[in-house]
């Protein structure tokens, strides 16, 4: 009887053993689990931030709450713009993103990527070199030339169906940026980026006026009637008109 009792006991204690040990391990590969989940999720927000400037400081919405300059933007986050208030979305490493006001969007990116989705309004995208960049709207994608950064200038069109506004500056016009002047930035930036770091047209025009400009100076003083020189006067006689050079 003893003997059967105490079967009994090391069983249930056995099992009870085994039971802790299942729990123990079942709660460490949570534990693990959700490390490891927490570590994405944190790597996957403070991989690549993004900067919110806003016009004035003045309220924009993102996701849904209201933001203004210094907040922090994540990939995949949607962003709108009231009436009278652009915004720049500064992305260190990427490029930047200027928003007109009256605007919706989303914007993602990652390292070397950034990706616009414009559902209405007018937005300035620039893609640092070595950044591939896009925007998409109303049914088609404008992109830089692989890799080697650019700017896009885009407006949605308020016909539906139609195709968007395309390069033609309209999202510059419409007062993209926190100042409404980020477009001329990047307009800038597209021409540094578009000729490898070569002048633009109007660095070039710039330096040719200069040097047409010095050409003509020089060229009046090599041609001007050089001066005609007389014969030494003797002390007691007055020099003439042409006695000395002209300077």
């Amino acid at each position: 009887m003893i003997t059967v009792k105490s079967r009994i006991v090391k069983a249930t204690a056995f099992c009870l053993a085994l039971a802790v040990t299942h729990v123990c391990l079942s709660a460490g590969l949570v534990q693990a689990a959700s490390a490891r989940l927490v570590a994405k999720a944190t790597a996957a927000q403070g991989g690549s931030q993004g900067r919110l400037t806003t016009r004035g400081n003045k309220a924009v919405t993102v996701n849904g709450t209201s933001a203004k300059s210094g907040d922090t933007v994540f990939s995949g986050q949607s962003i709108q713009t009231p009436e009278g208030v652009g915004a720049t979305v500064n992305l260190p490493g990427i490029g930047r993103v200027d928003i007109a006001p009256n605007t919706n969007l989303t914007l993602s990116f990652e390292s070397g990527k950034v990706n616009v989705v414009l559902v209405s309004g007018c937005v300035i995208l620039t893609a640092n070199r070595g950044n591939v960049g896009s925007v998409e709207s109303g049914g088609s994608t404008q992109r830089t030339e692989g890799d080697q950064g650019g700017v896009i200038d885009v407006c949605s069109s308020t016909t539906p169906g139609a195709a968007p506004i395309v390069g033609q500056g309209a999202a510059a016009a419409a007062g993209a940026g926190a100042t409404g002047a980020g477009a001329g930035a990047g307009t800038a930036a597209a021409t540094a980026a578009g000729a490898g770091g070569g002048l633009g047209t109007a660095t070039a025009l710039a330096l040719t006026a200069a040097t047409v400009g010095t050409f003509a100076v020089v060229a009046n003083r090599v041609i001007s009637t050089p001066c005609r020189r007389g014969p030494n006067p003797s002390p007691g006689t007055p020099r003439g008109r042409n006695d000395e050079c002209r300077d």
